[in-house]
């Protein structure tokens, strides 16, 4: 890793596994020239959005020469508080299977999209490699369903010598994503797109939702569908949203009166909604719990998801503690750090006040 404050009138090639990082928000890099020669040669503007580096400084690099454009010879994603610039072959493959232990064998390739079914491919790979900035989603069986497993290569390459044994032999599709790397902070809303667009960028928030399934991320900000109720939006809704990597699903779902619209009839209990969870398989995204505002609810639910080995990625809660249940930061984390233990699972706060 490399990092510099500012780059002016400065040429270079970067070659080679390197993170090159410029800090400046004004002005990160003027009148400069900068090739990338290497597919793991990245460059991060870590304080400067994605639309800006696409409209103010893409022009300046180069990828082995040829003048970086996104989605062509380059991926431009986000990057925390800014972005990153990384080389990108759409021929190339990110994920390649191996039939035998160790890398061995036949070598099975596959670049991003969704395989549902794998034909003669299925039941072969016992091994696997996966480039960095980029997610794969394996399942045992077509469309997702039965056992299934997210690795997303974030910061290195994965390699994977040899499957665990549900998986060992038993890949029957597959879906790649091209990974985000959003920031912990995300925006709530249902006004409009170019509204939610604002609001996100005053708060440098890099995701979003809308207890729905009605938008789509933009070059700024990944979206994440929400499947609100039981029966709504539908899975297919939610599936068209290639471009996000995680979904959440159902909104507080121990508050009847949150449900009173739908088909859910009320309450929906820790086993019903655990029922659901496969459904979520079919997207090919890490799957988030529902949502509720009752620790001992998402307990619950969560030890019939490990009874039955349904995949859930991350909680999610709502917490809306007053200063006699959480008076400080301490007593937030305590709260959150027994969610954490009883889970045993990442923590997304998609609700939260205090008082």
């Amino acid at each position: 890793t490399r990092t510099v404050v500012s780059l002016n009138n400065v040429t270079m090639n970067l070659d080679g596994q390197i993170d090159f990082h410029i800090i400046s928000e004004s002005a990160p890099m003027t009148r400069c020239n900068i090739n990338l020669t290497s597919m793991d040669a990245w460059i991060i503007f870590d304080n400067t959005l994605p639309s800006t580096v696409i409209s103010d400084y893409l022009s300046q690099i180069k990828i082995n020469g040829v003048t970086a454009k996104n989605n062509v010879n380059c991926r431009v994603v986000i990057y925390l508080n800014g972005a990153l610039v990384m080389p990108y072959d759409i021929y190339t493959d990110v994920f390649t299977g191996y039939d035998g232990e160790q890398y061995t064998g036949a070598a099975l390739g596959y670049n991003v999209g969704t395989v549902e079914t794998m034909g003669k491919n299925a039941n072969r790979i016992r091994s696997f490699r996966l480039k960095r900035g980029y997610m794969v989603t394996l399942a045992s069986r077509e469309s997702g369903s039965g056992y299934s497993r997210v690795y997303v290569a974030d910061h290195h390459d994965i390699e994977v010598p040899v499957l665990p044994k549900a998986l060992y032999g038993r890949i029957s599709s597959i879906v790649i994503k091209k990974w985000q790397y959003v920031s912990k902070k995300g925006w709530c809303s249902t006004t409009s797109s170019s509204a939610i667009a604002a609001e996100c960028k005053k708060m440098r928030a890099t995701w979003f939702y809308t207890w729905g399934a009605d938008r789509s991320s933009t070059i700024d900000t990944e979206y994440i569908p929400i499947r609100q109720h039981i029966y709504w939006p539908s899975m297919s809704a939610i599936k068209g949203q290639t471009n996000s990597t995680a979904c959440l699903s159902f909104n507080e779902p121990e508050h009847g009166e949150q449900h009173t619209d739908c088909d859910c009839k009320g309450t929906i209990s820790t086993w019903t909604a655990c029922t659901y969870t496969p459904d979520f398989q079919q997207t090919g995204m890490r799957i988030g719990s529902p949502a509720p505002t009752d620790a001992s609810w998402l307990t619950e639910y969560i030890q019939h998801c490990n009874n039955m080995a349904y995949r859930c990625d991350f909680v999610a809660f709502h917490a809306y503690w007053g200063t006699n249940e959480a008076a400080n930061a301490q007593a937030w984390y305590n709260r959150l750090k027994s969610i954490y233990d009883k889970t045993k699972r990442p923590i997304w706060i998609t609700e939260w006040n205090n008082g």
